[in-house]
This record gives C-alpha cells, structure tokens and sequence, in this order.
C-alpha cells in the first residue's frame, strides 16, 4: 500500500510539468524595458501630401508604442498605431540622444522656402522637455536625425489590413 502511495504523490507531482504548469498567457513581455516617462514627437504642418502629418512615440506602462497620423486638406484623418519592440524605441532613443536634443532650439534652415513644411518637435525624459521648430522639406543636421528617427520607427508599424 505504502509504495502505490508513493507512486500516486510522485506522479500527481509530475503532472503540472507535463500539462506545462506555471506557463503565462503569451504576449510581448517588456520587463527589461523601462520608460522613465520618454516621449517624442512632430508634426509637420502644410507637407507635400498633407495638410498635416505627425508621429508620436511613447512608452506609458513600460510598453513601447507609436502612433503616426495624417490629416489631409478636407479634414479626413488617417491614424496607425501600435505596440513595438524595445530595442526599436531604445535605438530611436539614442538617436534623439545622439542628435543632442536637451540643447536643440528653434533652427534656421536657410533652405526652406516659404511653402515648405514646418516640424514642431517636443522630446521629454521625466526631467527635462525640450520643444524646438524647424522649417524645411529637407531639415538641416542634427534635425534630420529626429525626424529620421521618428520616421524610421514608425516605418515598423504593421501595414493598415484595410488597405489590402
């Protein structure tokens, strides 16, 4: 009686690990990431295409997401959003780091014309925000690398399945 006992404990004990007890509920999991309350954004107003357009990138909760939209002339807006990897938003970080974006200020960009685009930029860290504007279809250095940044980014979201 004893050993069947001790057979029914040791194969009950068994059986969690077998039907893969403990799992979770799979998903994206982003416990290395932290947001440290990081945010960046623009919108370009009076673009080729758009009456404006802009891209948005925050991390509340720890959870990495974009957002892109566009407005055209007659008011109609076009929203893409979503949840991306950590590494993607840490490399748009370094590269808003890189571009020195605590010391930006308004820029002059001797290139612009007069009907060219105007990118209103806000960056924040939780410590400091910085907002700075730029004229230009072609923004000069290190402008560009925020935009570029941005765009990049939102380059990754998954295609609209309503325009299949």
């Amino acid at each position: 009686m004893r050993t069947e006992l001790l057979l029914v404990i040791a194969l009950g004990a068994g059986a969690p690990l077998a039907c893969g007890g403990g799992q979770k509920a799979s998903g994206p999991r982003y416990t290395d990431f932290v947001c440290k309350d990081r945010r960046a954004s623009y919108i370009a107003t009076g673009t080729l295409m758009y009456q404006k357009q802009g891209i948005r990138m925050t991390c509340a909760g720890n959870v990495p997401r974009i957002e892109q939209f566009f407005e055209t002339d007659e008011g109609k807006e076009d929203k893409r959003t979503g949840i991306v990897s950590a590494t993607l938003w840490n490399k748009s970080w370094q590269n808003f780091e890189n571009a020195g974006w605590r010391n930006l200020k308004d820029c002059e960009n001797p290139q612009a014309g007069d009907r060219d685009a105007i990118y209103d930029f806000e960056i924040a860290d939780g410590e400091f925000q910085s907002n700075f504007q730029c004229p230009g279809n072609a923004l000069p250095f290190p402008y560009d690398t925020v935009q570029q940044a941005l765009d990049s980014a939102a380059g990754e979201l998954p295609a609209d399945p309503s325009a299949d």
